[in-house]
This record gives C-alpha cells, structure tokens and sequence, in this order.
C-alpha cells in the first residue's frame, strides 16, 4: 500500500513539474512575440504598504529561495517602513499582477554577510538592494534587468550616492566590462556571490524611459 502512495506521489509531482515547465515556456514565447510586456512600479510606502501588494510580495518571497535574505519578521517591518525602496515587475494589462519585485533601502538598516565592510557605513549615503526575485517564467526576460535599473534610479533620485549589493562575480564582471562603474568591496570564494558598489553618478547607466 505504502508502495503504491509513493508511486502516485511520484507521478503526481512530475505531471505537476510538467505544467509548470510549460506554463514557463509559455509565458517566455509570449514575452518574446510581444503579446505580453513587463513594466517596473514604484511602489509608495506611507504607514503601510496595501495589502495586496504585501500579499503578492510575501508569496514571491516566500516560494523562492534567494542566498542572502532577511529573516520574514524583519522583512515584514520593512514593508512598513518608508525608508524602504520597493520596485514591482507588473503584467502591463487590466490586472497588472505582480511577477516579481525587488527591495532595498538605507544600508545602515541592514546586517552585511560576514566579512563584509562598508567604509560608507553611518555616512547615509548608500542604498542597499536586497536580492531580485521574479517568479519562474517571467525571470531572462529583460525583467531583472528593468527592476535593477529602475531601482538604481529611485536610489538616486533619493539622495543616495551608491548602491550595493551582492551578486555573483560573473554578473559584476560583465557589468564593469560594459563600462559601469563598479567595484568589488568584498569577494567570497568559492561561492563567488561577491559584495560590490555601484556609483550612482555614472551618466553610462540607462535608466527606464531613457533613450
């Protein structure tokens, strides 16, 4: 009896893999024939951030794993806070449903990996960005690359000179090669997810909306 549970179990959960791989290629042709496009939202913390946005966020944070992330109590607090800079990747339609998000603020706020120091810590200067999470289907699509941007430009636009964050070292590298200005502050082998800073008044950065 047993046996037969964990077989239909098995089973289950590949039948359950395959939709959801082809719901994935699905959304990703769509993308790419252009019948469904992705847009970045600021998205204004005041008291409290609306509840269907804070539901869409905990359920994206919540599925999928990201190596370096606040504890859920303290990601709950900073939906709350208006310090925070949250950027949402939306569906443009009628529903404009959230596909993913990204997060950040003051860097002072937040608890660095170990081995990581900052020489602007205290001086109020540098936003941190909290890992990108997009849902499965939507990410490679030119989504990540709208919320970094976007999110880059709310930093600036509130007074922050820098921004940083960690990222794999091959993703900084490719960076610095396409002539943004970024420095690896701290590498961490063998992992290679690295701690770096982007100075925010390079003019080579395109922001969203920018030609």
């Amino acid at each position: 009896m047993a046996s037969q549970m964990n077989t239909k179990n098995f089973f289950n959960n590949v039948e359950a893999f395959k939709e959801s791989w082809e719901e994935e290629i699905n959304i990703r042709n769509s993308i790419r024939r252009k019948e469904l496009s992705l847009i970045s939202v600021v998205e204004k913390i005041e008291d409290s951030l609306d509840s269907d946005i804070t539901r869409s966020i905990l359920s994206i944070y919540k599925e999928l794993p990201a190596p370096i992330r606040l504890n859920a109590e303290k990601f709950m607090r900073s939906l709350s806070d208006s310090k925070t800079i949250l950027i949402t990747l939306r569906i443009d339609d009628e529903e404009a449903k959230i596909a993913g998000y990204v997060k950040g603020g003051p860097l002072e706020n937040y608890k660095l990996r170990s081995g990581t120091r900052d020489e602007n810590w205290g001086k109020k200067n540098t936003a941190h960005m909290e890992w990108i999470s997009i849902k499965p289907g939507y990410w490679g699509e030119t989504g990540g690359h709208l919320l970094r941007l976007h999110f880059l430009k709310e930093a600036r636009r509130r007074g922050y000179t820098f921004v940083t964050s960690y990222v794999h070292r091959n993703v900084i590298d490719n960076r610095i090669n396409r002539g943004e200005r970024i420095m690896i502050v701290q590498k961490y082998d063998p992992d290679k997810l690295d701690y770096y800073r982007a100075d925010m008044s390079n003019s080579a950065i395109q922001y969203p909306g920018q030609s």
